[in-house]
């Protein structure tokens, strides 16, 4: 077989052609209808439906035939998009281009070829829809009109399609926007809610305890801790209901991963374990509490969904770890005026 040349516009051809994410995609009854309709309406034994590939013909739908994907030098349909107009071919035994082809000399040995080819809006030709028959034949001007009509209808489907898509994609986009304003102001509502907290007449302490379930709650720890640093010392102390199960367990874990935090003046978080025993942990340095380095730490269950910790919850928590620094940061600052 002589093999075709390239379109000139073959570049934006197959630009045009990914627009439409049709390639390697399952059956769909809308262009299996067609196939059908075209081997009825014409009277033949196979009606295919082809997009032209970079190297390849792949068929999207097809009637009398399965579904192929062949090279794009072996075929017809390489021929067929070169042109506006329909590629005929009565007799491909006697078709230079063609009498050598694979599926002319072999199966499914292919005598006729009409094939009309699928035109975008933007004039690119992506593919074909084609006829095909095992025996010579003389392919009437009437038939060639009514495949050209087809292969419009097909066009119309491709374009329905892709729109489809678009519009799925839009309504997609438009939902995670949505879901992401309403994160936002949740947020916002939650550092509302740590800075009123941090505005009462409490101790520091207390304060931070109160504030605490707030952020536990909005990323879904179990557990929260104080950690405080007296020269050498730290101690950690639970706020709320620790699981009394893994206290003992989270204590020895949160001891042993703590001390390069102590001086870190920047949130720090740690994902789950790859194993899946060790929870995900949020390190949220705090300043000074009564002259004591403070860290509150947050532990997330090692449970599906928790065990990453997602910038948005990370953007929250470093926003909250400022606001809580600064209050007591405040507080101690007047409790030394007044004194």
């Amino acid at each position: 077989m002589t093999a075709s040349v390239l379109p000139e516009n073959e570049f934006t051809r197959l630009l045009d052609l990914a627009r439409y994410q049709i390639l390697d995609t399952g059956t769909e009854e809308s262009f299996d209808r067609i196939t059908r309709l075209a081997a009825r309406l014409l009277n033949v034994p196979v009606a295919m439906l082809n997009l032209v590939d970079q190297h390849r013909v792949w068929g999207k739908a097809a009637h009398g035939l399965p579904r192929v994907t062949a090279n794009r030098p072996d075929v017809f349909c390489a021929w067929a998009i070169l042109d506006d107009q329909p590629l005929v071919v009565e007799d491909a035994q006697r078709d230079g281009r063609f009498q050598h082809s694979p599926i002319v000399v072999g199966e499914p040995h292919i005598r006729m070829y009409a094939g009309a080819p699928l035109t975008t809006p933007a004039g690119h030709r992506i593919g074909t829809l084609c006829i095909l028959d095992a025996e010579p034949r003389q392919v009437q001007a009437g038939d060639v009109e009514a495949l050209q009509d087809l292969a419009a209808m097909a066009m119309q489907e491709l374009e329905f399609r892709r729109l489809t898509l678009e519009l799925d994609r839009a309504a997609q986009a438009q939902s995670l926007q949505v879901t992401e304003l309403r994160r936002t102001l949740e947020q916002a509502r939650i550092l509302e809610g740590v800075s009123s907290v941090m505005d009462l007449d409490l101790d520091p302490t207390e304060a931070v305890a109160a504030a605490a379930p707030l952020l536990a709650e909005a990323v879904g720890a179990d557990a929260t801790a104080l950690l405080l640093w007296t020269e050498d010392r730290m101690d950690v102390q639970w706020l709320g209901d620790a699981p009394r199960h893994q206290t003992e367990s989270l204590t020895a874990h949160v001891r042993a991963l703590a001390c390069p935090y102590q001086t870190a003046r920047t949130p720090a978080f740690l994902d789950a374990g790859q194993r899946g025993n060790d929870p995900a942990l949020a390190w949220l340095p705090l300043g000074t509490l009564q002259g004591q380095t403070c860290l509150l730490v947050l532990v997330r269950p090692t449970e599906p969904g928790l065990a990453t910790w997602r910038p948005s919850e990370q953007a929250l928590l470093s926003a909250a770890s400022r606001t809580v620094a600064y209050a007591l940061a405040r507080q101690e600052n007047l409790t030394r005026v007044q004194s």
